[in-house]
């Protein structure tokens, strides 16, 4: 398996599966990934990085904790599919980390991977072919979805809800060149992709949904609310505050 990911200026590749941990979702709880690190024995000054899965977590792994209605349709995708990198390349810090059963095989995998980085630059994709694509939603389906939303807003149900209507196309294209063109035209900071044995996702977004560092957790939502001002003025400051 293989992760790319930036995170601000910190660019990392993480390659191989020392350890695999992927479930269709259900009866097989999330919890299970991080007791698994837990029980690891790892060194002293094992970073943050070197001590975490890499991988995909889909937004359906949130039935594991709630009751909520089956999704139609289903997907053969995995709910979450994480993996123990046997190499780690920072390349912020000029760093490729390799990790094994013993010194020896750690390495020759960061040598591997190193010598590769090190190569001929990888021949660009030959054909791109994308096919006729289709939304999730026809118009008055959408439509009926935004009065539904808005009746449970209004009951107190939600305080919220994103209403995504996904396009879907067959497509001939590599995911690590699509990647390389997202974040070259894309000022997102965060950018990932993910290549699994049977699935690639590819992706940007402009926040965080959480990070933890040194037992402090961070986030960074792109939207937000203020309570109303007793004034324009006052108004003005609380839209001033949300775009700092």
């Amino acid at each position: 398996m293989l992760t790319a990911g930036t995170g601000g200026a910190d660019p990392v590749l993480a390659a191989g599966e020392l350890a695999v941990f992927s479930h269709p979702g259900g009866g097989s709880p999330l919890t299970a990934a991080v007791d698994l690190l837990r029980g690891l024995d790892l060194p002293p000054e094992t970073t943050d990085a070197e001590a975490a899965w890499f991988g995909f977590l889909g937004y359906d792994a949130a039935r594991d904790f709630e009751r909520l209605p089956s999704r139609h349709p289903a997907t053969d995708r995995p709910v979450y599919e994480f993996f123990l990198p046997e190499v780690l390349v920072r390349f912020a810090e000029g760093r490729v980390i390799g990790r094994g059963r013993t010194p020896a095989a750690a390495r020759t995998a960061a040598e591997q991977v190193a010598r590769t980085l090190t190569g001929p630059a990888v021949a660009p994709l030959g054909r791109v072919a994308v096919g006729a694509g289709r939304f999730g939603f026809a118009y008055d389906e959408y439509v009926e979805a935004v009065r539904r939303a808005r009746r449970h807003i209004l009951d107190g149900d939600v305080f919220q809800l994103v209403l995504s209507n996904a396009w879907t196309a067959p497509a001939t294209v590599d995911g690590l060149r699509v990647y390389e063109r997202l974040t070259a035209i894309n000022p997102s900071p965060y950018h990932f992709w993910h290549a699994g044995p049977r699935f690639e996702a590819v992706g940007a977004s402009p926040e965080p949904c959480l990070t933890l560092s040194g037992g402090k957790a961070l986030i960074r939502p792109l939207a937000g609310t203020r309570r109303r001002g007793r004034d324009e003025h006052a108004d003005r400051l609380a839209e001033e505050d949300l775009c700092t």
